[in-house]
C-alpha cells in the first residue's frame, strides 16, 4: 500500500505506511528476536514461549496500528488525484485471469473467489473466525489496492482473536517425529502473503526426500503483470507491477 502510493507521488500515506511497515516487523523481534520472523515456524510448534505479558502488549499495540492503517489507508482511497491514477488501470478482468490461474489478492482483486483459507475445508475451521473472502471485480490497481487494505485489517483482527483464544505451547524437535513416511507423495498448499503457494515430496524407500518441488505464486502472477500493461503508458508500468507485488527471486518460498 505504501508502494502504490509512493508510485504515484502521494506521499502521506507511502511515508506514514512505511513507519508502520517497521512497527510491525518490530513486533516480530519481541515474539522470536527477528523482524522477519525467521526460524519461528517449525514442526510442531514454535522454539519459543510467548508470555501472558507479551501478549498483551502485542493485542494493544495491533489495536494501535489497526486505527492506523484504516487511518492512513482511507486517506490514500478517497483522494481523487490518487484514484485517477489507479481506476481503470492495468485491468485484468476475470476471464482472462481465471485463464491464466491468478491466485492470491490479485486474483481476487479480478473476482475469482479463490483463498486456501476459504476454499479447502481442512483449512475453513482454522479461519473461519475473523477472515472474511475479499474480492473485487473491476481488476485494476484500484481493486487491488482496495483488496490489498481489507485483507490487512482482516489479518489484524484475526491476529487480535488468535493472541485472544490461542495457547502457544512452545515447540520441540523430536527426530522421530520428524521422520518422513517411504514411498510417499505429498501436496500441501497454504495462502501465502501474495497467494497459493503449494509443496510438493516425494521420498523413497527410506523414507529419504526424493524430490521437493516448491511453487510459489509469483509463478502464475507474472503473465498478468505482461498482460496489465498492454495499452497503457510507461509511466503505469511501475504502479501495475508493484499493485502485483511480485517476488523477483523466490522470497515468496
Amino acid at each position: 500500500m505504501g508502494g502504490l502510493s509512493g508510485d504515484v507521488g502521494f506521499l502521506p500515506t507511502a511515508t506514514y505506511y512505511g513507519r508502520i511497515r517497521g512497527d510491525f516487523l518490530n513486533m516480530f523481534v519481541s515474539i522470536c528476536g527477528n523482524r522477519f520472523g525467521r526460524s519461528s515456524v517449525r514442526p510442531f510448534g514454535a522454539p519459543f514461549k510467548i508470555t501472558d505479558e507479551l501478549i498483551m502488549e502485542l493485542i494493544e499495540k495491533f489495536e494501535v496500528l489497526r486505527e492506523e492503517v484504516i487511518d492512513v489507508g482511507n486517506l490514500m482511497l478517497d483522494n481523487p488525484e490518487v484514484l485517477g491514477r489507479f481506476e481503470q488501470t492495468g485491468i485484468v478482468d476475470k476471464k482472462t485471469a481465471k485463464t491464466i490461474g491468478i491466485v492470491g489478492p490479485a486474483g481476487r482483486a479480478s473476482g475469482i473467489p479463490y483463498d486456501i483459507r476459504k476454499s479447502f475445508s481442512k483449512a475453513k475451521h482454522i479461519y473461519e473466525r475473523s477472515i472474511e473472502m475479499m474480492t473485487d471485480d473491476e481488476g485494476s490497481v484500484n481493486s487491488r489496492a482496495k483488496v490489498y487494505f481489507k485483507e490487512t485489517i482482516n489479518s489484524i483482527d484475526f491476529c487480535i482473536g488468535a493472541l485472544q483464544h490461542s495457547d502457544f505451547p512452545t515447540g520441540t524437535s523430536n527426530e522421530e517425529k520428524l521422520k518422513l513416511k517411504p514411498n510417499c507423495f505429498i501436496v500441501t498448499l497454504e495462502e501465502a502473503w501474495r497467494g497459493e503457494l503449494s509443496h510438493c515430496i516425494i521420498t523413497d524407500e527410506n523414507g529419504k526426500i526424493k524430490r521437493y518441488k516448491i511453487k510459489d505464486p509469483s509463478f502464475h502472477n507474472w503473465t498478468a503483470l505482461e498482460l496489465a500493461v498492454r495499452n497503457e503508458g510507461i509511466y503505469d508500468f511501475p504502479l501495475c507491477n508493484k499493485s502485483f507485488n511480485l517476488s523477483y527471486c523466490g522470497f515468496d518460498l
